[in-house]
């Protein structure tokens, strides 16, 4: 029965830093998403070659945009699983 106790408190421990881990990794790419994705859009929009021409072809900015929606979804994904349910 003891040797049951500690280790039901163990994995409490263990899940509640997982959450709080989970919680500081999400805010922290929500902040760099937030610093660097329209800036990074824009860029790769906005790109030009020695020559004038533009950097990407229309699929490769498509790409890179989905990159960064894909990212996006990511953090709200994170988010919901870090918020507890009421």
């Amino acid at each position: 029965m003891k040797k049951t106790m500690v280790w039901v408190a163990m994995m409490l421990i263990f899940i509640g830093c997982q959450q709080v881990n989970m919680k500081s990794y999400v805010a922290a790419d929500k902040m760099t998403y937030d610093a660097v994705a329209d800036e990074y859009l824009d860029l790769v929009q906005k790109s030009k070659k020695e020559d004038g021409q533009p950097q990407f072809d229309q699929e490769q900015i498509d790409r890179r945009k989905r990159l960064v929606e894909s990212w996006k979804m990511r953090i709200d994904n994170g988010e919901a699983a870090a918020t507890p349910e009421k």
